[in-house]
């Protein structure tokens, strides 16, 4: 995210930098809707479910906010309303929650919530977690056409749950963080991490090539 800073920018920032989550109303009604972005509230009623909360991540100290998992177009550009109105002196990355590398889970395109967030100032970076870390290099050539931020990505460990046996399964063809993240890299994604199931392991291989 701050790959556009000067050197001095860079070095004046605190490191490490803590990103306070905001996750979508979705998980709030826990009947799975997060992952399907099939919720509605207008503007005010998302207004009111997050900005306290992004309160109290402000007084907690935090360098920027992580508005993160967004399965919902409207949700998230309500945040970004709520963002400019209450906090205007602070940043966001903004990362969406997929159905495909091409759709958010609402059925947005995501190349087109993408663009919308361009020519936003307070966000910094935008683009996609908690999508399967096996198809999330397909989604970052679609937040590039249509951006020119920094790209996010920390997906999942592309495991699948099987609720009889009530255990994850794993991929035989599973690619290692080491292997998998600088595809991403070169494909233009520069903020690069992990999400469900991935582990300080998998975080470590990153960094084993990144530093």
């Amino acid at each position: 995210m701050w790959a556009s800073l000067s050197p001095q920018q860079q070095a004046s920032r605190p490191y490490p930098l803590i990103a306070g989550s905001v996750g979508p109303y979705g998980a709030y009604l826990a009947d799975g809707s997060e992952y399907s972005g099939d919720y509605t509230l207008n503007e005010g009623g998302y207004r009111m479910f997050h900005q306290s909360r992004m309160q109290l991540l402000k007084k907690a100290g935090i360098d920027l906010f992580a508005f993160e998992t967004m399965p919902n177009f409207a949700e998230a550009q309500a945040l970004a309303k709520l963002l400019n109105d209450a906090f205007p002196e602070d940043e966001a990355w903004l990362s969406f929650s997929l159905k495909d590398p091409e759709h958010l889970c609402d059925g947005t395109p995501l190349a087109e919530a993408a663009a919308f967030f361009n020519d936003n100032d307070q966000i910094a970076a935008i683009g996609v977690n908690c999508f399967s870390m096996m198809k999330i290099d397909q989604a970052i050539p679609v937040i590039r056409s249509a951006t020119r931020k920094p790209i996010v990505v920390y997906p999942n460990s592309g495991e699948k749950y099987h609720p009889i046996k009530k255990i994850w399964i794993s991929s035989k063809h599973r690619p290692s963080f080491f292997d998998a993240s600088k595809t991403w890299a070169k494909a233009g994604a520069t903020l690069i991490g992990g999400c469900c199931r991935t582990s300080p392991d998998d975080i470590r291989e990153i960094t084993e090539w990144a530093r």
